[in-house]
């Protein structure tokens, strides 16, 4: 019985995998695809088999959109060539937004 404790151990260490959370993001932890209450920075764990860690930037960032089509109120149809949208988001928030709006919430 302790060998396979010893044995299944071993397998769970060799799974985990390190990786490095960038300046200027947040570790979003998913645990068995539920979003994990808790931002992860630095160097963490995590067992891909029934993990996840995806990285969210939080310092500014600027979307840049072409050929942007719109109407007026009075109908009138307009096109824009270009808008740059620049947007951050605060640390404390990520995790309420991602859990809310999922991963491509600036989109």
């Amino acid at each position: 019985m302790s060998k396979a404790i010893i044995f299944l151990s071993i397998i769970a260490s060799a799974a985990a995998i390190y990786t490095a959370i960038p300046s200027g993001h947040i570790g979003v932890y998913s645990w068995m695809g539920q979003i994990q209450e808790q931002p992860q920075e630095g160097v963490v764990t995590y067992n891909p088999l029934t993990s996840s860690i995806r990285h969210v930037k939080y310092i500014q960032d600027t979307d840049k959109l072409t050929d942007v089509r719109c109407v007026s109120k009075e109908g009138v149809n307009i096109n824009v060539p270009s808008i740059e949208i620049a947007n951050r988001i605060e640390p404390s928030s990520v995790i309420s937004t991602v859990s809310r709006y999922g991963f491509e919430y600036d989109k």
